[in-house]
């Protein structure tokens, strides 16, 4: 089931003229839900608690997709893994991410098609 939307919408207006548009759970998480970016196109979130994913679709103005990332969530609501898919559904890349024991993001691995290191990031 996704996540269901309740008690509070709020709008937040950015300089750029971009805004994002917040929903809170029946769990009092307070999510994006749908973000308008300044060129038009728009990142829409979706939730699953139970499956710990989230998926963010993005379209052009125009409604044609861009690409979406399918995460996978770890028990503390933290990015475990994330697929970036372009248009038509075409696999780019994995993105894996690690913690250290403070919850803080650590290491970020991008990975190719084979699994195979494509690029490394070490947060300190």
């Amino acid at each position: 089931m996704l996540l269901r939307c309740c008690l509070l919408l709020v709008l937040f207006a950015h300089a750029a003229r971009a805004f994002s548009l917040l929903a809170q759970s029946s769990d009092d998480t307070i999510r994006i839900t749908v973000t308008v970016n300044a060129d038009g196109s728009r990142t829409t979130y979706q939730y699953d608690n139970a499956k710990h994913e989230a998926i963010a679709t993005t379209a052009d103005s125009d409604g044609k997709a861009r690409g979406k990332v399918a995460y996978k969530v770890d028990n503390n609501g933290r990015f475990e893994s994330g697929i970036v898919y372009g248009p038509d559904d075409k696999f780019l890349f994995k993105t894996l991410y690690k913690y250290d024991a403070a919850g803080r993001l650590e290491e970020e691995t991008r990975l190719d098609k084979g699994d195979s290191d494509v690029n490394r990031t070490l947060y300190k």
